[in-house]
C-alpha cells in the first residue's frame, strides 16, 4: 500500500472522528473511537497493541456486527490504519487525562 494512501485513509477516519463530538466531550468521543479500534483489531486478530492495555471485557471479543456509528465505520478501514489512528487517540487521552480532563 502506498503511503499516500495509509494517509487519506487515516485523515479519513480521523476526520469522522472530529466531526463526532470531540470538541464538546473530547474524553467520551476519543474513548468511544479507540475502544471501536481497539474492538475491531481483536476481532481479526490483529492486535490492538500491547500498550493500549485493551482487554475485551466480560462479553469477549465483540461480535462481527457493529454495534454503533464507530463500529461500522472502523470495520470498513484497514488494520494498519486502525493501528496509526488508534495510537493518536492513545496518546490523546493520555493527555486529557494529565490535563485533568478525563472522567
Amino acid at each position: 500500500m502506498k503511503a499516500a494512501d495509509r494517509g487519506t485513509r487515516r485523515r479519513a477516519l480521523l476526520s469522522e472522528i472530529r466531526m463526532d463530538d470531540i470538541v464538546h466531550d473530547g474524553w467520551g468521543t476519543a474513548m468511544g473511537w479507540w475502544f471501536s479500534i481497539a474492538g475491531e483489531l481483536a476481532r481479526r486478530g490483529d492486535g490492538p497493541p500491547d500498550h493500549w492495555e485493551y482487554s475485551p471485557g466480560a462479553m469477549g471479543i465483540p461480535d462481527p456486527e457493529p454495534d454503533s456509528y464507530s463500529d461500522e465505520i472502523v470495520a470498513s478501514y484497514p488494520s494498519a490504519t486502525l493501528t496509526e489512528v488508534g495510537n493518536l487517540l492513545e496518546r490523546y487521552t493520555r493527555a486529557l487525562h494529565h490535563a485533568g480532563r478525563s472522567y
